[in-house]
């Protein structure tokens, strides 16, 4: 219970993120997660608590990818909280024109987050968002740290050409 409680806030995020606008699907993720995880401590299966996080991590996520793999569709999410935190934002920045300018960078890498097959997005979730380490991301994913490096370099790429190519429309 202890372990559930002190990783149920990066469960949640990370969740959130992979799934985007449908919050109950993520709470849905991070339940199932949790009920397995459960089940494995109690049957003797997992006992190594220090690595806790990214094992399940690797549930959630890999519930994820069946799941949203049967229901084959997947919208951004309307909040990426890491990214852009509105009360931080408007803390320290008291000027609308910098809140402005934060709201329209969110939009766009919530746009672009959509565009990225669910591979590469999940890398950008854990990575760039949750800034874990390549090793772990690769743990969490059930990949090699190679696999990892590779999707995240196209997902920035498509990220960039995402946000570029509206950035430009905007021009025209």
């Amino acid at each position: 219970m202890r372990l559930a409680r002190a990783n149920e806030s990066v469960l949640v995020r990370v969740a959130r993120r992979l799934c985007g606008h449908d919050v109950d699907f993520a709470d849905d993720c991070v339940q199932e997660a949790l009920i397995l995880a459960y089940k494995a401590m109690a049957d003797g299966k997992f006992t190594d608590v220090g690595n806790f996080r990214p094992w399940v991590l690797r549930i959630m996520t890999n519930h994820f990818f069946r799941e949203s793999g049967r229901r084959n569709r997947f919208t951004t999410s309307d909040e990426i909280e890491s990214i852009i935190d509105r009360q931080s934002a408007w803390d320290s920045h008291r000027d609308i024109a910098s809140v402005v300018e934060t709201a329209a960078l969110r939009d766009e890498i919530e746009l672009a987050l959509g565009e990225l097959s669910e591979d590469q997005r999940a890398c950008v979730v854990l990575v760039d968002l949750e800034e874990m380490e390549y090793a772990d991301a690769a743990q969490v994913l059930g990949v090699p740290v190679g696999t990892v490096r590779s999707r995240l370099n196209r997902a920035r790429l498509k990220m960039a050409d995402v946000i570029t190519r509206k950035r430009l429309g905007e021009l025209i």
